[in-house]
C-alpha cells in the first residue's frame, strides 16, 4: 500500500526542495548548523506521506536514514529505546564500498544500561553456566562492529561479562571478550569524560565498565545522567568521527548528513513531554551550545503546534495552495526560508535555545489543480476515466475535501468504487461512504466523516473532543466566548484552554486573541450538533450563548455601522447566530445600517449568511424574500432591497434536491443585486450575471422555456447597467441576451414581455458607443415605437410613460437629419411621459424626465432661443428640491451641469451675471464629480469652467484667461491617461486660443505701457 500512495504522491515541492537544501553540504565549507525541519499539519494532511517519500524517494539510499513513528504502539517511548532503535537501523545501511556507521562508544555504555545487572544477578551464574554463558555471548559481542548488528542481540550475555569480570582466574572466552572490547570498543572514551564518569586519566578498560555498571544502577540520578546525556553524546561523537573528524570520512561521503525522521511526535509527547524534549536537546542544542556542529538532521512530523512556533510561522488562516512548480522560484523561497532561520539564531551559539533550532513548514491543503493532479494519477495507476473527463465531479470532490489530501485520497476511492457498481455519489454520500481498505486498513466499515474526525482528534481526551463539538458552533474562538461556550467559572481556566487550543495544528491563530477551526474539522464535528428548535438541546443553548455573547458586545460599540466607524464584527456574529437560531432580522439590520454607510461590513455579512446554518430557517421566509423583492423593483428602496438579498443568500445556504427552485432563487438573488443602489455598482451588477447565469444552467429552454426568456431578458439588463469594462462588448452581450429572450417572447405568445424587451432593445441600440450613431438610434426607435404597439397609455399607463421617455432621448440624440424637427418631436415624447409620470406619484422618475425636456430645450437650434433657454432652466430648477446633494449627489452634479450650460448660452440679459451663476453650477459639479471618482465628467467640467472664465466680459481679464488655462490644462492631465482623443482635441483647442489671447493681451498691455 506505502508504493500506492508514493506512486499518487501529490507533489509537496516546497517540503521537498527545503529537505533537499538541508540534507547535504558543501564539503569546501565549514560543516553546517542544521534546523530541526519540523513539519506541521492536522491528521491525513500527508505528513507521514511526505516524510516516506523523503527517505525512500529523495534520499535512495544514498544517505544514512532512521525512522520511528511514534504513533505505533511498538515504537519505544522512552529515550534509551529510542536512541538504541535509531543506532540499528544506521547499523543496517552501507554506503555501496561495503563501509557503513558503526557506534562503538554508545554500544558500550548503552548494553550495560539496558542490562543494568544488580548484584544478585551476577551471583546466580555458576562457574560452568558463566563459561557457557561467555562462550555463546563471544561472537554476539564481536559481531556488534558488523554491519546490520542489532544491539539487543548482545544483551544476554553482559550480566556474565559483569560476573566474570568479579571472578578470579583466567576464563578463556572472558579473555576474548575483554581482549575484543579493549582493541574495538569506545571505552577510553568515558574515561575522556572523567568529568561525567567520575573515572580518572589512568583508568583501564575494567575500570571503564565497572563505572558504567554502578553509573546504571536503576533509580539513581546517576542513571539517569548516564542515559539524558552521556548517551546521546557518545551517539552523536560516533556520527562525528565516522562522518565529520576523518578525512576522507570513514564511510559514506564528504557531503553526508544522517537523517532521522520522527514521525507522529505528538504522540511521543503526549507520552513524557520531558522524553520528547530531551531527546531533541540531546540530539541538537545541547551539542550546539557547546561549539559542535553535528552531521544530523532531524525531520519531525507532528499534529502539535511545538512551543517556540509562532502564529507567523503557522500562517493566518487554512489557506489552500496549489503547488508551485517552477524550480527557480521554490529554491529561491526555500533557500529565503532557511537564511531568514540563519539570521534568527543567537549570535553566539552558547545562548542557543531548542527552540531557536526549529524551521517549522506547515502543510497547507491542496488547491484545485493539485486534486486534478492527484485525481489524474490515480485514473493512471487503475487505468480508468472518471474524473479528467467530468469537471463538475473534481469540482465536487475538491469542494468536499476542502484540498485535505486524506479526504480527497478517500472521497476518490468511493466514487471509483460507486462508479464500479453503477452508481453516481453525491457530496453528502461522500462523507457518509465507507473508508476503502485500499486507502486505510482495519476501518473499511466506518463511514468517511466518522474516521476523519477521530484521525484529527485521537490524541484529546474524550471530554476534551466533547467540549470542541460545542466550540464549532463559533465561527472563531476567543477566551471570552470559551468561556461563555463551556460556562467555564473563571477568565483564567478560558485562557489556559485557549493557549492549549493554540497548539493544535487543526486550529489556526487569525491574531493575538482569535483561533479558527480548520474547516473540515468544524464541518464534521457540527454533524455531531444538529440544529433542534428546543430550547433544552445542545444546539439551541449553544447558539442562545454566543448570540447573547455578541450581543453584549455590539452593545459596547457605541457608534452605529451607518456612519461607518464602527468595525461591526460583533454585530456581524450576533446576525450568524440569530440565523442559527432562525431569526434574520438581526442580519438585516446589519446590511441595511452597512449599505446606508460607508461601512466594509456588507461582503463580511454576506459570507457569513452563506456560511450560516438553515436548519432553523421558518417556512415563511420564501414569501418573506418574495415581497420584499416586490417592494425593492417598484419603490427602489434600501431596506427591501437589503431584505431580499439576505434572505435569497440564506435560502440558497440551504440543502435543496429541487433543481428548479434553485434556479428560481438563483434567479431573485440576481434580480436583487441588478437593482440595489449605491455601494460598488459593478460589483453588484456582476454579482447579478452571476446568478442569473447560474440560473440558466437549469432553467434552459427546452425544459422551461418562459423563465428561460426572462432569466435572459433580465441577463440583458444586468449587462446593459455595466459601468465599468468594455461598455460596447457589455452593450452586444446585452443585445444577445434580449435577442434570446424575443425567441420565446413572440408579440402574440406573451405580449406585455415582449413590448417589455423590445423596449429594453431599444435602450440597448440607444446607447451603443460603437458604430453607426444614427443607423442604431433609428433601430432604438423602431423598437420602441413597437413596445408602444403593446404598451399602450390605456393598457400600461406605466410602461407606456417609460417608453415614451426612451423615445424622447432616441429622438434628441440622433446625430443626423432634421435637428429641430427631431428635438420638437422629443419634446412631445417627455410632455406626453409627464403626464403620467407626475411629481406627486413619482417624483424621483419626474425629475429625470424633466431634466431630458430641459436639455431638448438647450439644444434647439431655431426658434426663440432666449425663450428656449429659459424653458430649459425652468425646467431644470424644478428638480432641485427633489434631486438633492443629500438624497441623489450623482444626478444633483447632473443638474448642476445642465444648469450651467444653460446660463452660459443665453444670449440676452447681463452676460456677466449669466456667466458667473454658470461658474457657480460648474463649481458646484466638482464637488461631486471628483476626479478620483468620476474622472470624464470632472474634465468635462473643468472645460467648461474654462470657457465660461474666458467668455467673461467684465473684470480681470488677464486673471481670467488664466484661471480658464488652469481648468483647461487639469482637464487635459484627466483625459490624457484614458486616451479619449475626441475630448482631449476639443479641450487643446479651448487652451490654445486662451493661450493666444492672454499673450497678445499681455503683448499689447505691454506695447501701452510702453508708449
Amino acid at each position: 500500500m506505502l508504493n500506492t500512495q508514493l506512486q499518487t504522491f501529490t507533489d509537496r515541492r516546497e517540503a521537498i526542495t527545503l529537505f533537499n537544501l538541508l540534507r547535504g553540504r558543501d564539503p569546501a565549507k565549514p560543516w553546517p548548523l542544521l534546523p530541526i525541519l519540523t513539519i506541521l499539519a492536522p491528521g491525513g494532511s500527508g505528513k507521514s506521506t511526505l516524510l516516506e517519500y523523503l527517505r525512500i524517494q529523495e534520499c535512495q539510499q544514498s544517505i544514512p536514514t532512521a525512522h520511528l513513528d511514534f504513533t505505533l504502539a511498538s515504537t519505544p517511548k522512552d529515550l534509551l529505546p529510542i536512541l538504541v532503535n535509531l543506532r540499528d537501523q544506521l547499523q543496517q545501511q552501507d554506503d555501496g564500498q561495503g563501509k557503513y556507521l558503526t557506534f562503538p562508544r554508545f554500544d558500550l555504555g548503552a548494553l550495560i544500561a539496558m542490562v543494568a545487572p544488580t548484584p544478585e544477578d551476577l551471583a546466580s551464574l555458576g562457574p560452568r553456566q558463566l563459561r557457557d554463558k561467555l562462550t555463546a555471548g563471544k561472537q554476539f559481542f564481536e559481531s556488534l562492529s558488523s554491519l546490520s548488528s542489532t544491539l539487543g542481540y548482545a544483551i544476554p550475555y553482559v550480566g556474565a561479562l559483569f560476573a566474570g569480570l568479579n571472578i578470579a582466574g583466567q576464563i578463556k572466552p572472558l579473555q576474548d571478550i575483554l581482549g575484543y572490547l579493549e582493541n574495538s570498543s569506545g571505552w577510553r572514551w568515558y574515561r575522556m569524560h572523567g568529568t561525567a564518569t567520575r573515572l580518572g586519566a589512568t583508568a583501564g578498560m575494567k575500570e571503564v565498565l565497572k563505572r558504567l555498571h554502578q553509573l546504571s544502577i536503576l533509580g539513581t540520578q546517576e542513571r539517569e545522567r548516564l542515559i539524558e546525556e552521556l548517551l546521546p553524546a557518545a551517539f552523536l561523537d560516533d556520527l562525528l568521527d565516522a562522518l565529520v573528524e576523518t578525512i576522507p570520512p570513514h564511510t559514506w561521503r564528504e557531503t553526508t548528513n544522517v537523517v532521522i525522521f520522527l514521525d507522529g511526535f505528538e504522540a511521543l509527547q503526549a507520552s513524557s513531554s520531558t522524553t520528547a524534549t530531551r531527546l531533541l536537546q540531546a540530539l541538537t542544542a545541547e551539542p550546539y551550545r557547546t561549539g559542535k556542529t553535528t552531521p544530523l538532521l532531524l525531520v519531525i512530523g507532528s499534529r502539535d503546534l511545538f512551543l517556540g512556533v509562532t502564529d507567523t510561522e503557522q500562517g493566518a488562516s487554512f489557506e489552500r495552495r496549489t503547488a508551485v512548480h517552477e524550480t527557480k522560484l521554490l529554491q529561491r523561497i526555500t533557500r529565503e526560508r532557511y537564511e531568514c532561520w540563519q539570521h534568527n539564531l543567537p549570535h553566539q551559539q552558547r545562548f542557543l535555545r531548542l527552540t531557536d533550532l526549529y524551521l517549522p513548514l506547515i502543510l497547507h491543503d491542496f488547491g484545485l489543480e493539485d486534486t486534478r493532479t492527484y485525481l489524474k494519477k490515480i485514473e493512471d495507476q487503475e487505468q480508468l476515466q472518471v474524473f479528467t473527463r467530468d469537471e463538475t465531479l473534481i469540482q465536487m470532490i475538491d469542494l468536499v475535501a476542502q484540498g485535505h489530501p486524506l479526504f480527497l485520497a478517500l472521497a476518490a476511492a468511493a466514487v471509483i468504487e460507486a462508479k464500479a457498481c453503477g452508481r453516481t455519489i453525491g457530496p453528502d454520500e461522500l462523507k457518509e461512504a465507507d473508508v476503502s481498505p485500499e486507502i486505510v486498513r482495519d476501518h473499511e466499515q466506518e463511514p468517511i466523516a466518522v474516521y476523519l474526525l477521530d484521525l484529527f482528534l485521537r490524541q484529546l481526551p474524550q471530554a476534551e473532543q466533547h467540549d470542541l463539538i460545542f466550540c464549532a458552533a463559533a465561527r472563531f474562538l476567543d477566551p471570552a466566548m470559551l468561556r461563555a461556550i463551556l460556562e467555564l467559572p473563571t477568565d483564567l481556566t478560558a485562557r489556559d484552554r485557549w493557549s492549549r487550543y493554540r497548539r493544535f495544528t487543526f486550529l489556526r491563530a487569525l491574531d493575538e486573541e482569535r483561533l479558527v477551526l480548520h474547516p473540515i474539522v468544524r464541518d464534521l464535528l457540527l454533524r455531531r450538533l444538529p440544529s433542534s428548535d428546543n430550547p433544552n438541546s445542545d444546539y439551541y443553548r449553544t447558539h442562545t450563548r454566543l448570540l447573547k455573547h455578541f450581543r453584549t458586545a455590539a452593545s459596547k460599540q457605541y457608534t452605529p455601522i451607518s456612519q461607518g466607524k464602527s468595525d461591526g464584527l460583533s454585530q456581524v456574529e450576533e446576525a450568524y447566530h440569530a440565523l442559527a437560531l432562525g431569526d434574520p432580522v438581526p442580519a438585516i439590520n446589519v446590511g441595511i445600517a452597512a449599505r446606508l454607510g460607508i461601512s466594509p461590513l456588507w461582503k463580511l455579512l454576506l459570507d457569513t449568511v452563506k456560511q450560516a446554518p438553515t436548519g432553523l430557517i421558518p417556512e415563511e421566509i420564501e414569501q418573506q424574500a418574495s415581497v420584499a423583492l416586490s417592494q425593492a423593483e417598484l419603490n427602489h428602496t434600501i431596506k427591501e432591497n437589503v431584505t431580499s438579498i439576505i434572505l435569497y443568500t440564506w435560502l440558497l445556504a440551504a440543502p435543496r434536491k429541487n433543481d428548479h427552485q434553485v434556479a428560481y432563487l438563483l434567479h431573485n438573488l440576481g434580480e436583487a443585486y441588478r437593482i440595489l443602489s449605491g455601494g460598488d455598482r459593478q460589483a453588484n451588477l456582476e454579482q447579478a450575471i452571476y446568478y442569473l447565469t447560474q440560473a440558466l444552467e437549469v432553467r434552459t429552454r427546452e425544459a422551461f422555456p418562459f423563465e428561460w426568456a426572462m432569466t435572459q431578458h433580465n441577463l440583458g439588463s444586468a449587462y446593459v447597467d455595466l459601468p465599468l469594462g468594455d461598455h460596447q462588448a457589455n452593450l452586444e452581450q446585452a443585445i444577445h441576451c434580449f435577442s434570446r429572450a424575443l425567441e420565446v417572447r413572440t408579440r402574440k405568445a406573451f405580449p406585455f414581455n415582449w413590448a417589455m424587451t423590445q423596449k429594453s432593445l431599444g435602450i440597448v441600440y440607444a446607447n451603443l458607443p460603437l458604430g453607426d450613431r444614427q443607423a442604431n438610434l433609428k433601430r432604438a426607435i423602431y423598437c420602441f415605437t413597437r413596445s408602444l404597439e403593446v404598451h399602450t397609455r390605456e393598457a400600461f399607463p406605466f410602461e407606456w410613460a417609460i417608453t415614451q421617455n426612451n423615445l424622447g432621448n432616441a429622438y434628441s440624440s440622433l446625430p443626423r437629419g432634421n435637428q429641430q424637427a427631431n428635438l420638437k418631436r422629443a419634446i412631445y415624447c417627455f410632455t406626453r411621459s409627464l403626464e403620467v409620470r407626475t411629481r406627486e406619484a413619482l417624483p424621483f422618475e419626474w425629475s429625470m424626465i424633466q431634466h431630458n425636456l430641459g436639455c431638448a430645450y438647450l439644444d434647439l437650434p431655431r426658434g426663440n432661443r432666449q425663450t428656449n433657454l429659459e424653458q430649459a432652466i425652468h425646467c431644470f430648477t424644478q428638480t432641485l428640491d427633489i434631486l438633492t446633494r443629500e438624497a441623489f449627489p450623482k444626478q444633483w452634479a447632473m443638474i448642476q451641469n445642465s444648469l450651467g450650460n444653460a446660463y452660459s448660452s443665453l444670449p440676452k440679459g447681463d452676460r456677466q451675471a449669466n456667466l458667473e451663476q454658470a461658474i457657480h453650477y460648474y463649481t458646484q459639479v466638482l464637488i461631486v464629480s471628483t476626479r478620483e471618482t468620476f474622472p470624464v465628467e470632472w474634465a468635462a467640467t473643468q472645460n467648461n469652467l474654462g470657457n465660461a472664465y474666458s467668455s467673461l466680459p467684465k473684470g480681470d481679464r488677464q486673471a481670467n484667461l488664466e484661471q480658464a488655462i488652469y481648468c483647461f490644462t487639469q482637464a487635459l492631465e484627466a483625459l490624457k491617461p484614458m486616451q479619449i482623443d475626441d475630448h482631449i482635441g476639443v479641450v487643446y483647442g479651448n487652451l490654445e486660443r486662451a493661450q493666444i489671447e492672454l499673450l497678445l493681451l499681455k503683448i499689447s498691455e505691454g506695447k501701452g505701457t510702453g508708449s
